[in-house]
């Protein structure tokens, strides 16, 4: 196979090739899998394919190719193996010769990038303690000559190094920001309070291998085609460090691009986590997001224990386009964007098009190599890994785009909303919900409560036999709770004390009123009516469990409280007196000092807050109010902090 073909048809791995590739969208020929050139296959170019099928790392899918060949072309299977092993050892000896001139190295420290000169050469610019410096090779510590790449192992454009020096000595790191966000603006549309989020990822990207960036989140687009996923993530692509897009997901090319250039990867698929699963590549789309996660893959079974496994390092940024949805725990691991339905018309972009802001960047990392990200304090309303993912962009936020904080703030806190949220409707968020119905909260701590009545109130709720669950799945649900569980007489039984519990109910989104300062920030009313409605799908804990018919122990003035804010509807006006009304205020602010405005045109509505009205009605009761008279006006008012 000639060397051009080489470029343009891509490596075939360990599994059959399942996309087709849309030669208008990526500007690439269409891509012919192993398996049609197997069936064209003649014993004039046999060498051609069998040369793609030792390149496959799975040993059994390379046996069933070479198997497929010989029964193409009519012959004995063992000459094909014979022929396969020479055409490996002959590429060991050309690799032999390539380390006499030295090794192509793409990654070791002090390097700034691999960059082109004035001449044409891709080079190393390497940062010393004098400045920055060109080479045309590195000797690393075991005395070992390496060189750069060439031309046709890279796929992305690289910065040039006249205009990297002479943007060295830049500092002004918000105009680089703010001229990225005029950029991207040109290409897709995004709210405003989304942009730093795909800004600050891309600055990300070249301090990817910092000291002080241990997570890098994976920026998750998520949406029905045509809602400028891909043109978003291409134009992230084009100006990040070592972009490179990809139409499906091969192991053996994911490997190859995070171990030797420490590559920006953009996975343009269709069903991502379907692909994920068929490409046996979970759990390096899992490990991205962490520094130091490595994968084990055994590639020499032959050579004993120990010896047959090969670690490789998978870290790196990443972006992701879908029309699917994907693993929940993958997820976790993403900061998910949902694109608008905002069809326009905008620019076209050629990767071209982003270089400048890859040599004012390749500038930037040179500045950061040696420098430490500010610090920052963990944020209200964002814990466990979201802020593991999350705190490198608030700390560049911090460095290069303070203004940006707050909108950032605000869109990280809604993302952990709805992951809450999310938790609620899992077989976890029922069992939480069911302990917490069946609990006496009376009754002394902590609380025992068997197995057997929890799984009886979760199934309850399904009616289809076969659906129900188990004692043994209920009992490692429980136990993947961190709930403590005893047996007694053969009977299972939980132990839990209140403060576990309130823990597990706001963990699964089913605490009715938030700590201040712990969750979703506070909000305001809609415009006219003093409401509760849930916050992007938030419910009364009331609403949760569906079925259930208990009688309503509340006061007649209280259920009628309660219907009005289930149903967004005005509050009537109450008989309680100040100090009650200002207990009242207290309840659904999480503060004090709130204070009735009129409504006006002009207020931007916010989210509301969920209110749980039997503490309401334990706050504000007062001994024999008189009842409410039916046709007594309702006042119309809004609450709003004070400063």
């Amino acid at each position: 196979m000639s060397t051009d073909a080489l470029e343009t048809v891509p490596a075939v791995s360990n599994m059959p090739p399942e996309v087709t590739v849309d030669p208008i969208a990526t500007d690439l020929p269409t891509s012919i899998t192993l398996d049609e050139q197997i069936k064209s296959a003649t014993v004039s170019n046999y060498q051609d394919v069998l040369s793609e099928i030792v390149l496959v790392e799975d040993e059994v899918v390379r046996d069933s190719y070479i198997a497929k060949l010989a029964k193409t072309l009519g012959i004995n299977k063992a000459l094909l193996v014979k022929q396969a092993k020479k055409q490996v050892d002959a590429g060991s000896q050309s690799a032999e010769s390539d380390d006499a001139e030295g090794t192509k190295k793409a990654i070791f420290p002090g390097l700034v990038d691999l960059v082109k000169d004035d001449a044409g050469r891709i080079c190393y610019l390497m940062k010393q303690d004098d400045g920055l410096h060109l080479a045309q090779s590195w000797v690393d510590t075991d005395g070992y000559t390496c060189i750069p790449p060439e031309q046709r192992n890279i796929e992305f454009q690289l910065p040039d190094a006249t205009r990297v020096l002479s943007y060295f000595e830049d500092s002004d790191d918000n105009r680089i920001y703010e001229d990225l966000l005029a950029f991207f603006k040109r290409f897709s549309y995004l709210e405003d309070d989304v942009w730093p989020i795909i800004i600050l990822s891309v600055f990300l990207s070249y301090i990817q291998d910092h000291h002080d960036v241990r997570y890098i989140p994976g920026i998750y687009f998520y949406a029905a085609a045509e809602r400028g996923k891909s043109r978003t993530a291409k134009t992230m692509l084009s100006t990040s460090y070592r972009g490179i897009h990809l139409v499906d997901i091969r192991t053996a090319n994911v490997v190859r691009f995070s171990e030797r250039l420490n590559a920006t990867l953009f996975f343009d698929v269709t069903d991502l986590w379907k692909s994920a699963e068929k490409g046996d590549s979970c759990d390096i789309l899992l490990g991205r997001f962490e520094k130091g996660t490595r994968v084990a893959r055994v590639l020499n079974p032959d050579k004993g224990p120990f010896d047959d496994q090969t670690f490789f390092s998978v870290y790196g940024s990443t972006i992701f386009a879908t029309n699917e949805p994907a693993n929940s725990i993958f997820e976790s691991r993403c900061l998910s964007i949902t694109m608008p339905n905002k069809p326009g018309h905008y620019d076209n972009l050629t990767p071209e098009m982003g270089l400048p802001f890859k040599d004012r960047l390749t500038a930037w990392r040179a500045r950061m190599m040696d420098k430490h990200l500010p610090q920052i304090d963990p944020i209200p309303g964002i814990g466990g890994r979201l802020w593991d993912i999350s705190q490198p962009l608030f700390q560049l936020a911090l460095l290069v785009a303070p203004d940006s904080v707050e909108l950032m703030t605000k869109v990280v806190q809604e993302m952990a909303g709805h992951k809450v949220e999310n938790k609620r409707d899992t077989l976890e968020g029922q069992i939480v919900a069911a302990i917490d119905q069946l609990v006496d909260k009376k009754a002394p701590q902590p609380w025992e409560i068997s197995v057997e009545s929890i799984r009886s109130r979760v199934n309850s709720f399904i009616a289809i036999e076969q659906y129900r669950h188990s004692p043994q799945k209920m009992g490692r649900r429980i136990q993947s709770l961190s709930i403590k569980s005893k047996k007694l007489n053969g009977v299972a039984w939980i132990s839990i004390s209140e403060q576990e519990l309130e823990v597990l109910k706001e963990q699964h989104g089913l605490l009715t009123v938030s700590v201040p300062g712990e969750t979703l920030p506070l909000a305001t009313t809609r415009q006219g009516a003093a409401t509760t409605a849930p916050d992007a799908g938030r419910e009364s804990e009331e609403s949760q469990q569906p079925g259930n018919n208990s009688p309503s122990m509340e006061p007649a003035e209280i259920q009628r409280d309660r219907q009005a804010v289930e149903s967004s509807s005005e509050l009537p006006t109450s008989p309680a007196t100040e100090n009650s009304h200002q207990a009242y205020l207290t309840l659904i602010t999480g503060t004090k000092g709130q204070e009735p405005t009129e409504a006006t045109d002009n207020d931007q509505p916010e989210k509301a807050k969920v209110i749980d009205l039997n503490e309401y009605a334990s706050k504000t009761s007062e001994p024999d109010p008189e009842p409410l008279a039916e046709e007594r006006p309702r006042a119309k008012i809004q609450f709003r902090q004070r400063g």
